[in-house]
C-alpha cells in the first residue's frame, strides 16, 4: 500500500541529522510555550509524531532578555532549555527527529526596543521601532548563539534561525527595507552579515552531531525584493557559513500580494521552492505546499531534496499523515481557514491555542467530554454556530437536548459568511455540527419560531439555551430606511442592486460584503496560474522579488461601488491585519472607491449625500442606486428587561449575549464548551 509513496517516504540527511521521511511537522504558536508545564505540549507534538512526521520544530522562542512582541503570542525562553525535556522524551519514542526555531523579532518587539534596521513605525502595532546600532546587532548575534548551544545541550537535534517575515534579520536582508550606509547595509553582502555571521557564530557553539537550518524570505513579493541572482549568491554563501537545510518563507515587509488567506490557491508558491531544490544541494523545506501527497510524491520523485513542512492539517486531524497514506481509516477532519482563526488563538484568558474544528485539541474543555451524573432536558433555541455546537456537547454529555430552529435548515450566520467569503470552509464546518448533532441524537425540530414564554410554561425542560444571534442594526442616518436601502442579510438572500452601490460600514463585514459585489463568480476557485496573474506575480528567476514591475491591469467590475467608512478610527485597526489590507487592494484593483472622513447628512432614491467630516463643510453627492448596510449588529431577544439572565436556568450563548451583538467564531466556541461542559 505504501510503495506509491516510496520517494514522500524516503529518509533524508539534514547535515547530520537524520530524518526517516520528508514528511514534517512546522513550526506553530500554540500558545503553551510559556507555560511552566509543557505536558500538554507534548501530547501535542507527540501526536504529530505518532501520525508520522520526521521532524517537529517548535515556534520561535524570543532571545533570552529581548522583549516579547506581546505576552499572549510570542513565548519568552528561559536561561535554560530544560523544560523543553518532556517534549524531547515524548516524540523521541517515534523516531522523531526535533528542532527548535530561534528568533529575534525585530521591530514587533514590543514596548522596551524595539528595532529594525531603519527606523520606522510598525503597520501593524502602529508602534516606532528604531535602527539598531552595530553593539546591538553584536548582541543578538551572540544570544543566537548561546541559545543554540543551550538548545543542543538538552537534546534538540537542530536549531532553526528564522531570518523571515518581519523577524529582525529579515530586516536586514531585504533592499527593500536595508537603506543603511554602515557595514550592515550600503551593498549586498553589507545585507547579508548580520545573517552569515550568526550563521557562523550558531555553528561555532553546536556540536559535530547537532543540525543548523535557516529559514528565510524567498520571495517578499515586492518590487523592491530581492532580484534572483542575490538569492543564488545568499544560498551559496549561507552552505559555506554552516547551513544544513534551507526553509525558503514566501512572505516580506512590503508585500503587495496576499500570502495567508482562504483565497489562495493550494500549491500556489510551489514554483518558488522548486527554484530554490534546484539552486541548492541542501535539503530544502516546502513550506506547507499542499495537501495533495499525489502531487507532494511528485515533487518528492523530482526534488532529491525536497522536505515538506506541514502545520494547519496536522491541526485539523491528528491522524492527517496516516490517513493521507492509507494507513488510518475514516474521513479527515478538516482544518477551518476562517479570518477570525488563522492560527486561531484564544490567549487572552486562556493561553490556548483555540481549534476551531476541535476545540477540544491541548487539553482543552476535559469536561466536555464527561458524562454528566444528572441528565438534564434542554432546549436549544437558534441552530446557529452556537446552538448547534452547545447541544451536540450537552447531548454527547448525557442531556436530553431538543434544538429549536426558526428557519428550515441550521447554520445561521455560517450561511451568510459562505455567501460572503466564498469559502467552501463554512460548508464543511456545518457538515461537521449536522453529524455531530446526529451521532449525539439531538432532537432537531425545524421551522419552529419558540416564544421563550411560552415554551416556559409548558414545562417539558429542565434549562434553556437561547442562541439566537444578531441582527443587523440600523444606523441613525436621515432617510436610512429608503426603499433603495438593504441590508447585507437582505443582499444575500436575493435581494437586487443596480451597478451603482454605496456600501455603508467600516469593518471586516464591510469589506467581504464589497468582494462579494464586485467579485465575478468565474473568479471563484480558480487555478494557481490564473491567481498569480490577477495580482501580477511573475517568475522568481525573471523578476525582482517575484512580482511583475507594475501592478497588473484587472478588468473593472460592471459595478461601481462606493466603500463609505462610518468610523476611521475602527478603519485604522481593521487594516493593521493582512488580510484586511489584502481585500481592500484588490477592491480598489477593481475600481472601488474609499471614502473616509465623511459624514452621511442624508439618502435618498438617487444619491448618498455626505460632507466632510467633523466641520461638515464641501457637501457632495454620490449618485447611487443602492445602499447595503453593513453596520454594527444587535442582539436578537424577544426581550431585552432581563427576562433571560434573571433566572440561573435559562444561559443566553453566542451573538445574542453580548451588548453589540458580535461575538467572533474563536470567542464563541470558548463561551459554549465552558458553558457546555459545566452543566
Amino acid at each position: 500500500m505504501l510503495s506509491q509513496w516510496q520517494h514522500l517516504l524516503r529518509p533524508i540527511n539534514c547535515g547530520p541529522m537524520h530524518l526517516k521521511n520528508r514528511l514534517t511537522a512546522a513550526p506553530i504558536n500554540t500558545g503553551l510555550e510559556n507555560l511552566s508545564n509543557l505536558a500538554t505540549l507534548a501530547d501535542f507534538y507527540a501526536e504529530a509524531a505518532a501520525d508520522g512526521v520526521s521532524l517537529v520544530t517548535l515556534f520561535s522562542p524570543a532571545l533570552s532578555g529581548q522583549a516579547k512582541q506581546n505576552s499572549n503570542t510570542q513565548p519568552a525562553i528561559a536561561d535554560n532549555f530544560l523544560r523543553y525535556k518532556p517534549i524531547l522524551k515524548a516524540v523521541s519514542v517515534f523516531d522523531c527527529r526535533t528542532a527548535i526555531e530561534l528568533n529575534h523579532i525585530g521591530q514587533d518587539a514590543g514596548v522596551l526596543f524595539p528595532v529594525s534596521s531603519v527606523p520606522g513605525t510598525s503597520e501593524y502595532t502602529g508602534k516606532s521601532f528604531y535602527a539598531a546600532p552595530g553593539f546591538l546587532i553584536r548582541k543578538a548575534i551572540r544570544q543566537f548563539a548561546q541559545c543554540a548551544q543551550r538548545a543542543a545541550s538538552v537534546g534538540f537535534d537542530a536549531v532553526e534561525i528564522n531570518a523571515s517575515g518581519r523577524s529582525f534579520i529579515a530586516s536586514f536582508l531585504s533592499p527593500a527595507v536595508n537603506t543603511r550606509r554602515d557595514a550592515w547595509g550600503s551593498n549586498q553582502l553589507g545585507r547579508f552579515r548580520f545573517l552569515l555571521e550568526t550563521v557562523r557564530s550558531c555553528k561555532r557553539n553546536l556540536p559535530e552531531n547537532k543540525a543548523l537550518g535557516v529559514r528565510f524570505n524567498l520571495m517578499e513579493l515586492s518590487p523592491k525584493g530581492a532580484p534572483w541572482g542575490e538569492i543564488l549568491r545568499l544560498i551559496q554563501m549561507l552552505r559555506i557559513a554552516g547551513a544544513d537545510y534551507l526553509v525558503g518563507i514566501v512572505d516580506g515587509f512590503e508585500e503587495r500580494v496576499p500570502t495567508h488567506s482562504h483565497a489562495i490557491p493550494e500549491g500556489v508558491w510551489i514554483p518558488a521552492y522548486e527554484a530554490l531544490a534546484q539552486a541548492s544541494d541542501l535539503p530544502v523545506f516546502f513550506t506547507d505546499p499542499c495537501t495533495d501527497f499525489d502531487q507532494l510524491e511528485t515533487l518528492a520523485q523530482k526534488h532529491d531534496n525536497a522536505v515538506f513542512s506541514l502545520s494547519t492539517p496536522l491541526l485539523g486531524d491528528s491522524s492527517f499523515i496516516r490517513k493521507k497514506l492509507g494507513i488510518a481509516e475514516g474521513e479527515i477532519r478538516p482544518w477551518i481557514d476562517h479570518h477570525d482563526s488563522g492560527v486561531p488563538l484564544d490567549l487572552l484568558r486562556t493561553r490556548r491555542l483555540l481549534n476551531l474544528t476541535n476545540p477540544c485539541q491541548f487539553g482543552r474543555f476535559p469536561l466536555s467530554k464527561v458524562k454528566t451524573p444528572v441528565p438534564k432536558r434542554i432546549a436549544v433555541i437558534g441552530a446557529g454556530l452556537a446552538g448547534m455546537l452547545f447541544a451536540s456537547i450537552a447531548a454527547g454529555r448525557g442531556h436530553s437536548v431538543t434544538l429549536f430552529e426558526k428557519n428550515a435548515e441550521p447554520g445561521g450566520q455560517l450561511h451568510f459568511a459562505r455567501k460572503i467569503e466564498d469559502n467552501e470552509d463554512y460548508d464543511k464546518w456545518i457538515d461537521l455540527l449536522k453529524n455531530s448533532i446526529q451521532l449525539n441524537k439531538v432532537n432537531v425540530i425545524y421551522n419552529k419560531r419558540i416564544d421563550l414564554r411560552e415554551l416556559k410554561k409548558e414545562g417539558s425542560f429542565d434549562r434553556y439555551v437561547v442562541a439566537t444571534g444578531s441582527e443587523p442594526e440600523i444606523p441613525d442616518i436621515a432617510g436610512i430606511n429608503a426603499s433603495n436601502v438593504v441590508t447585507y442579510e437582505e443582499l444575500l438572500n436575493g435581494s437586487p442592486v443596480g451597478n451603482r452601490v454605496a456600501v455603508l460600514g467600516n469593518g471586516r463585514l464591510a469589506l467581504s460584503v464589497s468582494r462579494y459585489l464586485l467579485e465575478k463568480k468565474s473568479e471563484n476557485k480558480r487555478s494557481a496560474e490564473s491567481w498569480l496573474e490577477a495580482w501580477g506575480v511573475g517568475s522568481i528567476k525573471e523578476h525582482a522579488g517575484g512580482v511583475l514591475g507594475v501592478i497588473p491591469e484587472i478588468e473593472r467590475a460592471v459595478r461601481q461601488l462606493y466603500l463609505i467608512e462610518l468610523d476611521a478610527n475602527i478603519s485604522k485597526k481593521l487594516l493593521r491585519k493582512a488580510h484586511n489590507r489584502w481585500d481592500l487592494t484588490w477592491l480598489l484593483m477593481r475600481g472601488a472607491q474609499r471614502v473616509t472622513q465623511a459624514n452621511i447628512e442624508l439618502i435618498d432614491n438617487h444619491a448618498v449625500r455626505i460632507s466632510d467630516r467633523p466641520d461638515r463643510n464641501n457637501r457632495q453627492a454620490i449618485r447611487i442606486d443602492h445602499v447595503v448596510v453593513c453596520s454594527e449588529c444587535t442582539p436578537n431577544l424577544q426581550d431585552r428587561v432581563g427576562l433571560f439572565s434573571s433566572e440561573d436556568h435559562v444561559s443566553i450563548i453566542g451573538a445574542a449575549s453580548t451588548e453589540r451583538g458580535y461575538m467572533n467564531f474563536a470567542d464563541i466556541i470558548y463561551q459554549v464548551y465552558e458553558k457546555a461542559s459545566t452543566i
